[in-house]
């Protein structure tokens, strides 16, 4: 198990607690950990709490691949189907690591294109700098928990555990992110994100 963590929209009174609720997580991976501001999508604050299955030296998140600069990706999942997925779709992976499946399907095919395809469990967010968009998403039978919280000010977050977000601080409680549903936040142009459709993603 691995913690993802992020925080979209965040303004001066939001972020000052980021890193004190960024901790609330580092059970979920203890073997190491990153917390970063994207400077490409405004405003926001990803983080990774790290327990180490599949390649130890480059399995770090968030995940950021040179064939796709704009994409980033945090995920806690075990994905069965990687290297078949390679090897159909031809992809040139740059990690041993299984999630990096993932960064691919969405490049070719978008969101849908990943849960049509995946063979495992898995929770994500996905952040397109391209489009302002983040994506959040898990798999059909909901196996690895994710929560979310949007908020009337425009605060996006996302993550493992419902105690970890600023859920104090916005006043607002979590929900959980239905299973087998993939929902995505545009960025709008005061840098806040409003929440959009969500589709329901099944598996052949």
């Amino acid at each position: 198990m691995c913690g993802i963590w992020a925080l979209f929209g965040l303004s001066t009174h939001t972020s000052i607690h980021s890193n004190s609720s960024f901790t609330k997580i580092h059970h979920r991976g203890p073997d190491a950990w990153r917390i970063e501001f994207d400077n490409r999508v405004k405003n926001s604050c990803i983080g990774f709490h790290r327990l180490s299955i599949v390649d130890c030296l480059y399995g770090m998140q968030p995940m950021k691949l040179h064939q796709y600069p704009y994409l980033s990706l945090l995920c806690n999942g075990e994905i069965y189907n990687c290297h078949r997925l390679r090897e159909q779709f031809d992809f040139k992976y740059e990690t041993n690591c299984d999630v990096e499946c993932i960064l691919h399907l969405f490049a070719a095919g978008g969101v849908e294109n990943i849960v049509k395809n995946l063979d495992g469990v898995f929770a994500f967010i996905l952040i397109d700098a391209k489009e302002g968009r983040v994506h959040c998403g898990r798999d059909p039978y909901g196996v690895r928990p994710l929560f979310r919280l949007y908020s009337e000010i425009g605060v996006l977050g996302v993550c493992s555990e419902a105690k970890a977000d600023l859920w104090h601080t916005i006043k607002k409680k979590p929900v959980s992110c239905d299973i087998g549903r993939s929902d995505f936040q545009g960025e709008q142009s005061n840098h806040t994100y409003l929440l959009h459709t969500a589709a329901l993603l099944t598996p052949d």
